[in-house]
């Protein structure tokens, strides 16, 4: 695909017949809109225009990434030998679009496309796994949450302080999702420990972040809204086990914080005078069963486990939203 810098002048039109091909016809006309009308596109454009600077490390990774999402046969946990030849597609047969209704074929059909081969594993073959709370592991997301949601805070569960999300490069669709009192201090311990340069998401709408009230109790419900797509993976910098990895989008990961963030400014939680405790208020117990609907997951991989198909799907609206 892309051997050198020099080749960087094809990666936009490489993109265009990859979005060809995957999307459907609107989504389709929406990622190729020009860039006056598309400012992804132009931030794109703006970022290729770059690229035949940046270093070889980067260069090596972003090289990853096109092997990635242009092989379907790669995956996440197929570690690959280092003399496996990786073939990547690099002008696939145009695919005619597939209405919703029609059942998707357990085969395909399609010519065989022209590839190349590249003598080099895919960084993204990484030994992620699953992980769930063994305590939480047989309840549906929104039985966990309500579990969770109507438990008396504990003394840590009081104090404020921010949410974050980050990703590493070398770990193409894995969020990392935890808290912190001090969003830079906490961003300069992880890429110290695990001797890795790690970048936050943007979560914030203004800006700027804000404190978020209970910090660790919305913590824990975000990672058990999210506990179908939770991974753990030992770390090669500092050799711990870390089991906060999400595999979701960016995009869904923060409607999931936004949520809960909405939910939690409206002070749903007040101390109990006769108990001592912190507890649900009682004009907010009406709030529980949306809030803990899980956000309609769109273009992500199905949650595990069989759906009884004779029952319709519950896609409630997230919490005031």
């Amino acid at each position: 695909m892309f051997h050198n810098k020099g080749d960087y002048t094809e990666l936009l039109a490489q993109i265009e017949r990859l979005v060809q091909v995957v999307m459907c016809g609107s989504h389709r006309n929406s990622a190729l809109l020009t860039p006056k009308d598309n400012p992804r596109m132009t931030k794109l454009k703006s970022t290729v225009s770059r690229l035949p600077s940046i270093s070889n490390e980067d260069h090596k990774t972003l090289k990853t990434w096109l092997l990635t999402i242009s092989n379907p046969e790669l995956r996440p946990s197929a570690a690959l030998p280092k003399d496996h030849e990786l073939l990547v597609k690099t002008e696939p047969t145009t695919r005619k679009c597939r209405s919703s209704n029609t059942p998707k074929s357990p085969t395909s059909t399609s010519a065989s496309p022209k590839v190349t081969t590249i003598n080099e594993p895919s960084e993204y073959a990484t030994a992620f796994s699953p992980y769930q709370p063994k305590k939480y592991s047989n309840l549906s997301v929104f039985e966990a949450l309500h579990s969770v949601i109507t438990t008396p805070l504990k003394s840590t569960d009081e104090k404020n302080g921010f949410i974050y999300m980050f990703w590493d490069k070398k770990y193409f669709g894995m969020v990392k999702i935890g808290r912190t009192v001090d969003l830079q201090a906490r961003l300069d311990q992880w890429n110290t420990q695990c001797k890795r340069t790690h970048s936050y998401l943007t979560v914030a709408t203004n800006g700027e972040q804000d404190e978020i009230p209970h910090v660790s109790r919305i913590e824990r419900l975000i990672h058990l809204e999210l506990k179908e797509y939770r991974r753990q993976r030992r770390c090669e910098g500092c050799g711990k086990n870390h089991v906060e990895w999400f595999h979701v989008g960016e995009t869904h990961a923060v409607k999931v914080f936004q949520k809960w963030r909405e939910w939690i400014i409206q002070k749903p939680y007040a101390l109990d005078p006769h108990t001592g405790e912190w507890t649900i208020r009682a004009d907010m117990m009406h709030t529980l069963t949306q809030v803990c609907e899980p956000v309609p997951v769109e273009q992500m991989q199905p949650t595990p486990g069989r759906r009884d198909k004779r029952k319709p799907v519950r896609r409630s609206a997230p919490f005031n939203r």
